[in-house]
């Protein structure tokens, strides 16, 4: 667990020492706040216009996904690729720690960095969701304090993470959460109103949480798609355009599609239009995720592209072990 927490520490420190990371949460926090503008031009429009899911107008466009493609390439092309190229994979190799929890600790600082890039875009949510009638309420209830003490000890987690990533901050950082979201779970299920924060939102709450739970999976198959592209070759660029290209097979079909460029597939139609429904994330969030929908045939291809790209890296890696066995 320590080597783990310690791998992970040292990918995603890595990421800040890089400009591509810089230039990669510049570029997406650019064309989501235009998204964003766009979107609510729309909300606050006067006469026959208007937007039933804002967040199909965020997310389920041409213009998020032309972004999103070369995200994961470029947050992944250096995680093996630089370490082959400088040499310091082989030193890697020959430390005490498993070819597995090295293809873990990669993915999870790569992954933990794509987290970084969405959270900015919390932000927007109390606008799209109409968040005016928002109430404030100081409760002194045990499971009020709860919460409280919850989130104080998550609080010095993660701090203490900042500083010294181990065992420690990993078992503060667990317990803090656990015991704030059972706080928060008895406060709201067992504790009579008023509560310590209520919300009127105009507008259904239910695609925000599907929009980002379908973020959460289709990032965590892309980056494993990179990953593994990155354990096969030494030059970063090159694997930055194979990861782009590979990423084509679930982007493409959606993009022409939504760019009125082909008809809209249906899922009763030939088998070419239902493969391509299946494949095309961008179709995914634009006909269910943004709507508040969660369609299990999504879930199921993401978790298992994303395991076989895992599989298949520590594959890759496991591969440069051979020719030293065999000698």
């Amino acid at each position: 667990m320590r080597s783990t927490l310690s791998l992970i520490r040292r990918e995603f420190t890595a990421y800040f020492w890089s400009p591509v990371a810089y230039v990669v949460l510049g570029v997406f926090l650019l064309g989501q706040g235009l998204l964003f503008h766009l979107t609510v031009q729309k909300l606050t429009a006067r006469g026959p216009v208007g937007t039933e899911f804002p967040m199909q107008d965020l997310l389920g466009n041409v213009g998020f996904w032309l972004i999103f493609w070369i995200i994961p390439p470029l947050l992944t092309m250096r995680l093996f690729a630089e370490e082959r190229s400088t040499g310091t994979l082989e030193m890697l190799m020959t430390a005490p720690v498993r070819d597995g929890q090295v293809v873990l600790s990669k993915f999870l600082a790569c992954f933990l960095f794509y987290a970084l890039l969405l959270l900015p875009t919390l932000l927007y949510l109390p606008l799209l969701l109409n968040w005016h009638d928002a109430h404030y309420h100081r409760v002194a209830t045990p499971w009020g304090f709860t919460f409280a003490a919850g989130l104080a000890v998550l609080a010095v987690g993660l701090l203490w993470a900042v500083v010294r990533l181990g065992i420690t901050a990993f078992v503060l950082v667990v317990f803090g959460g656990l015991m704030a979201l059972a706080g928060a779970w008895g406060h709201y299920v067992t504790d009579p109103p008023p509560h310590v924060f209520e919300v009127t939102a105009g507008i259904d709450p239910m695609p925000v949480v599907t929009s980002y739970l379908g973020l959460a999976l289709a990032g965590a198959m892309f980056l494993a798609l990179g990953l593994w592209v990155s354990s096969l070759v030494r030059n970063q660029l090159v694997a930055a355009l194979v990861a782009l290209a590979l990423n084509l097979v679930f982007i493409l079909g959606g993009l022409l599609v939504l760019g009125g460029f082909v008809p809209t597939p249906s899922d009763t139609g030939v088998f070419g239009y239902r493969l391509l429904a299946f494949l095309s994330v961008p179709l995914h969030f634009s006909r269910d995720f943004t709507r508040g929908l969660v369609d299990t045939r999504h879930v199921v291809l993401y978790v298992s592209v994303t395991l076989a790209g895992l599989f298949l890296t520590v594959r890759s890696l496991e591969s440069r072990r051979w020719p030293n066995r065999i000698g």
